[in-house]
């Protein structure tokens, strides 16, 4: 995995700095990028500043994005917490740094104005039971806002939850093929381009 392997370990010397590549394409982004977090840590910026990085799975990518160094950064337990519950964060980036965040449990309420678009389908339940899966229909066992069933996306992001010890300990890139009956999902739509129609799961 050369993600994995350029991992940087604790606080980067500047003058070795790959900030850009561990960022993928969001080096130069500006906007708000939806997925994950997964672990921070301190790093040097590229200006030699001490700043936090984040450990971000977005699509079947992980990145490794800096923050500006203003941005008050959640606890381990906190994001733990949010992998358990199947939250999404949304980073607010500026040209490829992390300005500010929000979390999916209270609508992103970090972020400078609302996540217009999004949809937490199965929202004051957290994970649903699968009943079945056919092509990229999903049909949960109860009805979550009067529905029971849910349209993916064919290029949805989804991702499947990491296992050790009976805790989730992460996320991977997954497959419409990774959910099945009894299966459990944490559905969500972000962009609001199509109502109705999910364009993340989490599954566990």
């Amino acid at each position: 995995d050369i993600t994995e392997a350029n991992k940087p370990d604790g606080a980067t010397d500047p003058e070795e700095d790959s900030s850009e590549d561990l960022a993928g394409y969001l080096a130069d982004y500006s906007g708000r990028a939806y997925g994950i977090l997964l672990n921070t840590a301190k790093v040097l910026n590229e200006k030699g500043d001490g700043v936090d990085e984040y450990e971000f799975l977005i699509g079947d990518k992980t990145l490794y994005i800096q923050t500006n160094g203003k941005v008050i950064t959640d606890s381990i337990p906190t994001i733990d917490g949010h992998l358990t519950a199947g939250d999404l964060y949304a980073l607010q980036m500026s040209n490829g740094v992390v300005t500010r965040f929000g979390t999916s449990d209270n609508n992103f309420s970090g972020l400078s104005s609302p996540a217009l678009g999004f949809e937490d389908f199965t929202a004051g339940s957290g994970w649903g039971q699968v009943n079945d899966v056919t092509n990229y229909v999903i049909e949960t066992k109860l009805a979550y806002g009067g529905r029971n069933v849910f349209s993916v996306l064919e290029d949805a992001s989804i991702y499947v939850a990491v296992v050790e010890g009976g805790a989730i300990t992460g996320y991977e890139p997954g497959t419409i093929r990774d959910i099945k009956a009894d299966k459990w999902v944490r559905l969500y739509s972000v962009t609001g381009d199509d109502p109705g129609v999910v364009e993340v799961v989490l599954v566990k």
